[in-house]
Parts: structure tokens; sequence; C-alpha cells
């Protein structure tokens, strides 16, 4: 509701209006999906992935009760965002969560496997094939990077499934494997033993006026969100939030999901 929009920091810094919500809740297929596979469901939790950069602008600023001339000032700017892996509970979302972080770096260490040096060809048609499959799991949203990225459309969704089951069927034809298993094994295990390397969270604190211009830190209260990093397919950097979302707020003009 606009006044849930209006009491929460969080959300006014995310969101410009409380319209915008409706709008994402509106264009977001698997919460759709997950509300039509779950009828008995009133509540979805899901995970709210946001772009984030710092932009600078000339604009006033007021000191003391007096407006000053032009500063220099510091823009947040929240974008493309999306909801993702909507789950029955919290601890179902948390589970989800952490399945695709270790997803993410089995696709990272077989990322590192198939890597090819700029002009360098495959060491055999099986290898190529490997790395097409990779790049049609990336495509498809495997991993934690699948929260990270714009959502693939149902239509895109299909299409890459006939693609992945294609590439399945011709790995299976080649008579030699791309790696060893100690290769693969080995790769797995370089990237468990230091995820940081490959997987980054951070705490952001961010000190914001009403218009969303960064405010020294005495000024504001801080508002922290987690920011996550990825490396492969590419270096890409995302705000992560759990939120909570009632089905009937999905039918309102304008909904708000709830930070837990």
């Amino acid at each position: 509701t606009p006044a849930r929009w209006a009491a929460d920091l969080s959300l006014r810094a995310w969101f410009a209006r409380a319209a915008d919500l409706a709008e994402l809740l509106g264009r977001q297929g698997p919460l759709r999906e997950f509300l039509v596979a779950n009828p008995a469901a009133d509540t979805v939790w899901a995970v709210l992935s946001l772009g984030y950069q710092e932009k600078k602008r000339v604009g006033t600023s007021i000191e003391a009760g007096l407006l000053q001339g032009e500063v220099v000032q510091r823009l947040a700017i929240f974008q493309e965002a999306r909801l993702a892996l909507p789950a029955l509970s919290p601890a179902d979302l948390l589970d989800k969560v952490c399945w695709r972080m270790f997803e993410q770096l089995v696709l990272e260490s077989l990322h590192q496997l198939t890597r090819l040096r700029r002009g360098e060809q495959p060491a055999s048609a099986a290898q190529g094939l490997l790395k097409q499959r990779l790049d049609l799991l990336h495509q498809g949203q495997a991993g934690l990077s699948a929260s990270l990225a714009p959502a693939t459309a149902a239509t895109g969704r299909q299409a890459l499934q006939a693609a992945i089951a294609g590439n399945e069927a011709a790995l299976h034809a080649q008579s030699t494997n791309p790696c060893s298993l100690e290769d693969c094994f080995g790769a797995l295990l370089d990237f468990l033993a230091q995820p940081e390397r490959r997987l980054g969270f951070e705490t952001l604190t961010l000190h914001l006026d009403a218009m969303n211009v960064l405010q020294p830190a005495e000024s504001t209260p801080g508002l922290e969100m987690c920011q996550v990093s990825v490396q492969a397919p590419e270096p890409r950097q995302r705000i992560l939030a759990l939120v909570q979302i009632e089905r009937a707020d999905c039918q309102r003009p304008n909904p708000a999901p709830v930070l837990i």
C-alpha cells in the first residue's frame, strides 16, 4: 500500500513511487506462475534484486536553514528491480538461496575449466560443447547470477530448454570427455576452499535524503543493504533483499512488499 511504502525508508529509496511496485509485480512472470501453482498460499517470500550506481550532479544544499550555492552531489540510483526465487516460507527461501550459492560455485568452476584464451580453439569438440552448455545454463538463470540478471521471457525459456536438450544429446554422442573427472573435482574443490574470491557479500550502508542524495553519516539514519558480487558469466554487482509479498497485494493498484 502507499502507506507501507511511505513508512519504509528502504522501499522509498529503491522505488521513486509506490506505483512502481505495482509495475514490478505486474511484469514478474515467475511470481505469477508461483501463485497459480500454489493457490493456497496467501503469502510469498522472494528475493528482490536491484542494480545500484552512483551519479554525480550539480545541485543546491541547505545548511543551518539557509540555501547554499551550487555544490556537487552524489545521487544513489536503484534500477532494474526484479523478484526471484519465490518460496512458501522464509526457511524455504533461504534453502533456495543457499542452493543457488552452491550452484553458482559449481558453474564458476566449470567456467574456469572451459575458459579459452583469445584466439584459442577448443581442445576437443566435447570441450566446445561443454562451454556451450555452460553459456546456456547461464542464460537459463542457473546459479545465484539468476537473481542478478534480467528475467528471461517465457518464450525465451522454452527456446533455452530446447537448446540445452540438443546440447546434452550432442555431448552424449561424443566419445571423449571434455575434461577428466579429477580435473572437474579439483576445480570445484578450489572454488569451495575460497568461495569469497568468486562470490562476495558485503553490507552497504547509505545515508540518503528524500531525493536519494548521499548525505554525511551523522545527518541521516543509515540504510543497510546487502550487496552481492559474482564473477561469471561476467562480473556483476546487485543489491539483494528478502521480501514478503501478500497475494492480496498483487491485486491492488499500489502493493508493497515487506522486508524480512
